[in-house]
């Protein structure tokens, strides 16, 4: 079924390091049907104020997300430089998500919000259906706002020359 997703609580005026920030760790892990699967904050409750919970950190190995309505969400941090990163990540949507009766765009992997310093190396974005929706709701692999992140190749052998890399790929979206 859907399931609201984790959250990865932080400090957004303090620098990202273990001992202050949250921090989530991902190896061969795999997050499904989600509404966010991270969400670098805390989901609000209804009519209340709360302080911002941004500044999380994630380092995500060899993992994958799959049919999730968002996948990542990253909040303000506009201060600091973000240590997280997704290495040799899948992420992944298709006709058999719970999500399809939602109008609109119908998925982001990556959203990202006046954040910095992400490092997304040797990641799959795919759409596995894509004739099953029209181009513009295909979704986005990645949409940020006020912005900065890096993708990249992901070293797989570096003492071999030349070196052995997996592209960052992009298949199938909007």
């Amino acid at each position: 079924g859907i399931w609201d997703g984790v959250e990865v609580w932080g400090d957004r005026t303090l620098p990202q390091n273990n001992s202050v920030q949250g921090v989530y760790l991902l190896y061969n892990t795999t997050i499904v049907n989600a509404q966010m699967g991270i969400f670098f904050d805390k989901r609000p409750l209804i009519n209340a104020k709360i302080q911002p919970l941004s500044g999380g950190i994630v380092r995500a190995n060899n993992s994958t997300f799959i049919n999730n309505y968002l996948a990542v969400k990253m909040r303000s941090y506009p201060d600091f430089t973000s240590i997280s990163y997704f290495k040799n990540c899948t992420f992944e949507y298709s006709s058999s998500s719970p999500y399809e009766y939602i109008s609109g765009p119908k998925m982001e992997f990556i959203n990202l919000f006046d954040y910095h310093g992400l490092k997304i190396q040797g990641c799959h974005f795919i759409n596995t259906t894509p004739n099953d929706f029209a181009i513009q709701d295909r979704g986005w692999g990645i949409k940020s706002t006020d912005a900065s992140y890096i993708v990249d190749e992901l070293c797989i052998n570096c003492q071999q020359f030349p070196p052995i890399t997996q592209p960052t790929i992009s298949e199938n979206l909007s």
